[in-house]
């Protein structure tokens, strides 16, 4: 029961945090992502085991901390993107160092090993027959929250200087972000201790 309380506490309070910044209530959503982080730091304590856990928790929230204070250098969204995903790339390389690899010194080879993915999955394999069907889930998904969330256009023009600034905003920074948080970090540090299915 003690190990059910720890994975679920972080995740209702981001439900919460998240469904707060949804109605509007911008100051709530922070109050709650900053006590999550909060916890996440104490939580260890209670539970040494699932550390990793626990940071990936905080660094969900320190995400949208950042996506949300973060101050507006640039009128075009697509700019400040990455002066939300540098840091928290830098803190799961950090994260990353100290607890999967266990490696206190900073070297340019654990650097390769960290965009490598060493450590955090063991036997990935690729299966081509899932791209497909990502594609198509991601199209749909990415067309529902646009039309629930009524976003604005991240590019106005398709010109090739608009199209490269756009790649490398969203594969260096946004993508590589996301997924080292969320199926890097997160989903392999829940599926360690849960399982496959409640990592998904």
């Amino acid at each position: 029961m003690r190990e059910k309380a720890g994975l679920l506490l972080p995740i209702l309070i981001i439900a919460v945090a998240e469904a707060l910044y949804f109605t509007g209530s911008v100051e709530s959503c922070l109050a709650l992502h900053a006590l999550n982080i909060f916890a996440c730091i104490l939580l260890p304590i209670w539970d040494d085991k699932r550390m990793l856990m626990y940071q990936s928790f905080a660094l969900v929230s320190l995400l949208r901390i950042l996506n949300i204070g973060m101050p507006v250098f640039f009128t075009e969204t697509l700019l400040w993107m990455p002066f939300v995903y540098a840091p928290i790339i830098i803190a799961g390389y950090i994260v990353w160092r100290q607890t999967v690899m266990g490696v206190e010194k900073m070297h340019w080879r654990n650097l390769v090993q960290f965009l490598n993915g060493h450590g955090l999955r063991s036997n990935v394999t690729w299966k081509w027959e899932y791209l497909l069907i990502a594609i198509i889930f991601g199209y749909l998904c990415s067309n529902l929250e646009f039309f629930v969330l009524d976003n604005q256009a991240l590019v106005y023009d398709l010109g090739p200087l608009t199209l490269s600034k756009l790649l490398l905003v969203m594969v260096v920074f946004v993508g590589f972000g996301e997924e080292l948080i969320f199926r890097g970090l997160l989903q392999s540090s829940i599926e360690k201790h849960y399982g496959k299915y409640l990592a998904v």
